[in-house]
């Protein structure tokens, strides 16, 4: 059964990606941004381009569906032939949050993929400098340039949009509507996820737990779909099933069918990584590790079934 199995998922040789050096990856489709506290680093065919934002989060950004944009923080860049132009979206929305009386400071933000909508996560600072257990949450429709929610809530580390519903994330991650209603919460952890993937098709997300457990949440129910068990760092998911990184730096794969987690391999990749992340091409994206911070591995994975 072992052979087997390693026959449905397997990799070729690791190729370093050169100039790529940051702290978070953000794939999309074959378009990669390499995110940083200074700059975005992104290749898009075989081109790269360098983008520096006055403001740019190295947690997320969010790629529009067809490829031309790239949402970060309060900026977007936008992508018209070998062209590239940074701008400041809602800079002029969201500064005078910055000055607000109750000290609330801007923590994150998440954007919609067709860029209609952005979220602002807003942490308190006590007068001691620490961080209270409370958070603020802010949503703009950037269409009509207005605010449609605002609300305070205890403690949330992130914030994102996946298929039109904002997800918070905490010991008891929250789905809500974009207009700030509430519609599930699912089950509290210890602790909040400390980290996060989203499928392409946006019909599924997975969060990994302070236990190092991945659950798998289905956005047309918003129930968890499979639990997996296991000691992981990061994990991405494909339109053929999951691939997640572990702490010793070995890749895992399986498969959702039927509701039913079905693993599929592990592969050792000799290579100390932080983040992983997939192309449509077929390609792992790995980062982290040697003397080349960012490194490409073709891979084949089979499942019984599509997720």
């Amino acid at each position: 059964m072992a052979n087997k199995n390693l026959t449905q998922f397997k990799i070729g040789p690791l190729f370093p990606m050169d100039n790529l050096v940051g702290e978070n990856l953000i794939v999309y489709n074959n378009h990669i941004a390499v995110l940083s506290s200074a700059q975005a680093i992104i290749v898009k065919g075989t081109s790269l381009y360098k983008v520096s934002l006055p403001y740019v989060s190295v947690r997320q950004a969010q790629w529009a569906e067809d490829g031309k944009q790239l949402f970060i923080d309060m900026g977007c860049v936008k992508f018209i032939g070998e062209k590239v132009n940074a701008d400041l979206v809602f800079i002029s929305l969201i500064e005078p949050l910055e000055f607000e009386k109750d000290e609330f400071n801007i923590d994150s933000t998440a954007w919609s993929r067709n860029g209609e909508h952005v979220a602002i996560l807003l942490k308190k600072i006590d007068i001691n400098g620490e961080q209270e257990r409370r958070t603020k949450i802010i949503v703009y429709n950037l269409t009509l340039g207005e605010q449609v929610a605002e609300k305070i809530i205890g403690y949330a580390s992130d914030i994102r949009i996946i298929n039109n519903h904002l997800v918070i994330i905490s010991p008891e991650i929250s789905i809500w509507t974009l207009n700030g209603v509430v519609i599930v919460n699912l089950p509290s952890t210890v602790s909040a996820p400390f980290n996060m993937a989203i499928s392409a098709r946006e019909d599924y997300f997975a969060v990994i737990d302070s236990n190092w457990n991945i659950r798998i949440i289905d956005t047309q129910t918003w129930e968890v779909a499979a639990n997996w068990e296991g000691d992981f760092r990061d994990v991405t998911i494909t339109d053929k099933g999951l691939i997640a990184l572990d702490l010793d730096g070995n890749l895992h794969a399986a498969c959702i069918s039927n509701g039913n987690l079905i693993y599929i391999g592990k592969i050792d990749l000799n290579l100390t990584a932080s983040h992983i992340a997939h192309t449509n091409d077929c390609r792992l994206i790995i980062m982290g590790g040697g003397l080349v911070s960012v490194h490409s591995v073709d891979y084949t994975l089979k499942c019984p079934k599509r997720l």
